[in-house]
């Protein structure tokens, strides 16, 4: 049986994260003309910052490193079938020096830019991957379930990203997660234009003030 685990990417991962970038990736190479960003990047740094998450699916019996799939899943030489890479960054709505001038106080630029983020920012999508072969059996909702988890821990009251307009599935997806797309077009990585999308979340702050309010009206 087969159970998909999803886990903090490790540094061994880099090789299987470019294996399932370029099994994602390559058919939207070909329809829309040019090599996304993902096909070459190097998510070493976010990677080691434990920005990144890969999903793994668990075969029972298997060890990691087995070809064998199930399920109808191609899993290569690898049992990771996909993956997701964040940063942490000021919104892509806002420019950065614009948010440390609404940050006083004492603090060193490092520490204003930082509160920053948390105030106004965003974690943000840098890539999300699935396998050619894992694609539309809830690999890519589980990954993005962790981004956000990961987001509402770290405080920060959003997660973005950018996709092609063009990619119809894509952006399906999001809008079905309860992304909103910005009105404002931008230029992408490539000839190709981009969206960025956006979701506000509820932090862990948030949610413990909602929940002493709820508290003090039933009191």
């Amino acid at each position: 049986m087969n159970r998909l685990l999803i886990r903090v990417a490790e540094t061994e991962d880099l090789a299987a994260i470019r294996r399932v970038s370029l099994s994602a990736f390559t058919p939207v190479a070909h329809a829309l003309g040019y090599r996304p960003s993902p096909m070459t990047a190097d998510y070493r740094d976010a990677v080691e910052a434990r920005f990144g998450f890969v999903a793994v699916l668990e075969t029972e019996g298997e060890t990691k490193g087995e070809t064998k799939g199930g399920g109808g899943l191609d899993l290569g030489s690898s049992n990771i079938v996909g993956f997701a890479v964040t940063r942490p960054r000021p919104s892509g709505m806002t420019p950065p020096g614009v948010l440390l001038e609404r940050v006083r106080g004492g603090e060193t630029r490092d520490e204003r830019l930082d509160r920053a983020i948390r105030r106004d920012g965003a974690l943000y999508v840098e890539a999300l991957a699935v396998s050619a072969g894992a694609q539309r059996r809830g690999v890519g909702r589980a990954l993005m379930e962790a981004v956000e988890s990961l987001a509402v821990g770290l405080s920060l009251p959003r997660v973005q990203l950018h996709t092609d307009p063009r990619l119809a599935q894509a952006k399906n997806f999001y809008v079905s997660r309860g992304y909103v797309a910005s009105l404002r077009p931008e230029t992408g990585i490539g000839p190709g234009a981009r969206t960025l999308y956006s979701k506000r979340l509820s932090t862990l702050l948030q949610q413990k003030l909602a929940s002493g309010a709820s508290a003090l009206r039933r009191s």
